[in-house]
């Protein structure tokens, strides 16, 4: 083992979680690797947490509310009216930030590998889905289409996480195709414009 970089944080022991948790599964979670990989020693880690355990529920808590609230927090900060904000999802989801983004991990989609073999993660990600849900639910209502609004909310979230993985293989874009969805799902045939989604336009 190499020698300690210097104090380490929990929210650094945290952030190194989640960034082997992207790029190696949940199998990668584990003290040893994580240690090895950022050149501290174990003892960093047991200065901070009881065991893995305790990491892993940081790395949900962490995880669910930049993935629910904050999400929501960034689309609401846009503005505009309801179709403008589901624009913006659109275009936060086109550039990762909605699908999975954070500190420039794609993470996602190791979320929900992880949620397949972990309850408390499945529950943490039921929580997070579910918010989203209801805020696409209530934009949908707003934004002229309240009998279907639920349903409509469910086919645009879900095609943004199933064109994620098709982008990330080069196969498709993933806000042109829910800009269109958007669109025929509100029957908009001439859309108003497209809101300043992108971060940095």
């Amino acid at each position: 083992m190499e020698a300690d970089r210097g104090p380490l944080s929990r929210t650094d022991w945290v952030l190194a979680g989640l960034q082997a948790l992207a790029r190696g599964g949940p199998n990668a979670v584990r003290v040893e690797a994580i240690a090895r990989s950022i050149r501290v020693s174990k003892g960093s880690f047991y200065w901070h947490f009881k065991d893995a355990a305790e990491l892993k529920l940081m790395m949900r808590e962490v995880w669910r509310i930049d993935a629910g609230e904050g999400v929501i927090e960034r689309v609401e900060e846009a503005r505009g009216s309801a179709y403008e904000k589901l624009q913006t999802w659109a275009g936060l989801a086109g550039n990762a930030a909605i699908v999975g983004d954070f500190h420039g991990l794609k993470l996602e989609p190791a979320i929900r590998e992880w949620a397949r073999y972990d309850h408390a993660a499945a529950e943490m990600l039921k929580s997070v889905d579910e918010k989203r849900l209801s805020y696409l639910s209530q934009l949908f209502a707003q934004a002229g289409n309240p009998a279907n609004s639920y349903e409509n909310a469910s086919l645009f979230y879900a095609a943004g996480i199933g064109l994620d993985p098709l982008s990330e293989g080069g196969l498709a874009d993933v806000a042109m195709p829910l800009y269109a969805l958007l669109d025929a799902l509100l029957n908009v045939s001439q859309p108003l414009g497209r809101a300043s989604a992108m971060p940095g336009e």
